[in-house]
């Protein structure tokens, strides 16, 4: 006996209840990843950094708008908003070479706020002073997430650094922002449960901090496949 779950809607945590529950029969049952499916909408700049704060005494501040972005169109953004709004002249250069970047700015700019902008450059929290040209000590940090986690409540038998977790499946999207993501797996890895009564089927889609991915409210749809053992 096998069956098919579908959970659909618009966040990463889907979850469905079973009234009357289901009932497996006797024997050992398991649980895979059949397909994902949704557009892949998720941002790299969003309340976490999107921050920018220039002047001697922090007198500018510009919230970058939630989104996904190329590291040419925030360079273009923060550039052509510090002229805006405080006749600011930044030079913002990335070095394909070295992943880095090089800041050079007619203002000091403050990297130490909170959710700024800077970590997404590679710059720690330090403060630039004006009209000298800055290296990040980092890569740029464009893309916040690198593994798609598909996590359901009732699987076990995976581990994240050593840690139990309920991960069945991880894939890394293959489609640009604004396309449509479809991962539908060859060969399906099946995890154990070990219940017997099925009353809810909870599905998280993680990254790889076991943190919630942002897919501004696009819709999601995940189909889950349990079968007999064997």
């Amino acid at each position: 006996m096998s069956y098919t779950f579908t959970l659909s809607g618009k966040s990463s945590v889907l979850s469905d209840d079973f009234n009357p529950p289901i009932y497996l029969d006797d024997g050992e049952y398991e649980i895979g990843l059949a397909n994902f499916d949704t557009f892949n909408n998720i941002p790299n700049i969003d309340e976490k950094n999107n921050v920018l704060v220039w002047g001697k005494n922090n007198e500018y501040r510009y919230e970058i708008p939630i989104g996904a972005y190329e590291i040419s169109d925030i360079i273009k953004i923060i550039e052509r908003e510090m002229f805006q709004i405080a006749i600011t002249t930044t030079q913002i250069t990335p070095d394909e070479r070295t992943s880095k970047v090089t800041i050079k700015s007619t203002e000091w700019i403050n990297f130490e706020v909170d959710h700024s902008i800077g970590s997404l450059f590679g710059f720690t929290k330090i403060k630039l002073e004006p009209n000298i040209i800055h290296s990040s000590v980092y890569s740029i940090n464009i893309l916040k997430v690198n593994t798609i986690c598909i996590d359901a409540n009732i699987a076990i038998g995976s581990f994240l650094n050593g840690n139990p977790v309920h991960i069945i499946h991880q894939f890394f999207p293959q489609v640009p922002n604004g396309y449509k993501i479809v991962e539908q797996p060859l060969t399906i890895l099946y995890y154990p449960i070990t219940i017997k009564t099925i009353s809810n089927i909870t599905v998280r889609v993680l990254d790889q901090d076991l943190s919630l991915v942002n897919f501004q409210n696009e819709t999601i749809t995940v189909r889950l496949h349990l079968r007999k053992s064997g």
